[in-house]
């Protein structure tokens, strides 16, 4: 299964998740060069649904952040682009503290993530990416500190609920386990509705105009058991009548199928 394969899926992705939580901008390039959607994010302070909600990805918002979203394995020179970009924002951060006669501490520069479905070993070691297993999750590296920058290997994270809004990102059989965990997510997790609403439109779009969908798009569709499209139309009756019953929960380690 591959993953969904538009880039408005991440968007809304993104909006739904973090726009109750600080200033999100989003550029989208798709057409007629590809590059990553770039997401602009910057916290507001304390929120009623704590970020850390969201697991590792709640821990990267918790900070200015720059989100360089791709909907294939990265390349050497994407990673540099990626990081011309950061340093560009950077430059008119700088600018613009100049003009006011400011200085900008170094610790308010947003920190770059590029979340990648996939990333070959021998990139990682290229740009000198190592993991901080210490504070962070397998499958996330950091390049040197100068750089304020780190790559998401999403198909290197443990299935668990810390990674489960990064995996949802990812493709094949990440996302497609990513899916059915969603499913069974505990009824008052605080990002379980809207996750579940954005996947549930594009099911009932799928069935209303199947041919108005991607080949990729269609299949990762398909690859839903009618197991799962039970799991999940069960999940938004529930949200809509709470009386009907509770779900089976999601454990803190899922084990591999």
């Amino acid at each position: 299964m591959k993953h969904f394969a538009h880039q408005p899926f991440h968007k809304q992705y993104f909006t739904e998740l973090l726009h109750k939580y600080g200033t999100i901008n989003i550029r989208q390039e798709l057409i007629p060069d590809p590059r990553p959607l770039q997401v602009f994010f910057s916290p507001n302070g304390p929120s009623p649904m704590p970020l850390n909600s969201l697991g590792t990805l709640g821990k990267m918002a918790a900070k200015s952040t720059i989100f360089a979203v791709f909907l294939h394995s990265i390349s050497d020179g994407e990673v540099r682009q990626c990081i011309v970009t950061a340093f560009e924002f950077y430059a008119e951060f700088n600018r613009q503290a100049n003009r006011s006669h400011t200085r900008v501490p170094e610790s308010e520069f947003p920190h770059l993530w590029i979340l990648t479905p996939t990333a070959s070993a021998a990139l990682l070691r290229r740009f000198g990416a190592t993991e901080n297993r210490e504070n962070w999750s397998a499958g996330i590296y950091f390049l040197p500190s100068g750089f304020k920058t780190a790559i998401a290997a999403i198909h290197q994270l443990p299935r668990t609920q810390e990674t489960l809004w990064l995996r949802l990102l990812g493709q094949s059989k990440v996302q497609g386990q990513a899916l059915k965990d969603l499913t069974q997510l505990p009824n008052d997790h605080p990002f379980r509705l809207p996750a579940l609403k954005l996947l549930y439109n594009y099911v009932q779009c799928f069935s209303q105009t199947p041919d108005s969908f991607t080949p990729e798009e269609r299949e990762i569709i398909m690859e839903l058991s009618p197991l799962d499209l039970q799991r999940l139309e069960e999940a938004m009756q529930r949200e809509i009548h709470p009386d009907i019953g509770d779900e089976p929960q999601l454990e803190p380690r899922l084990r591999e199928e």
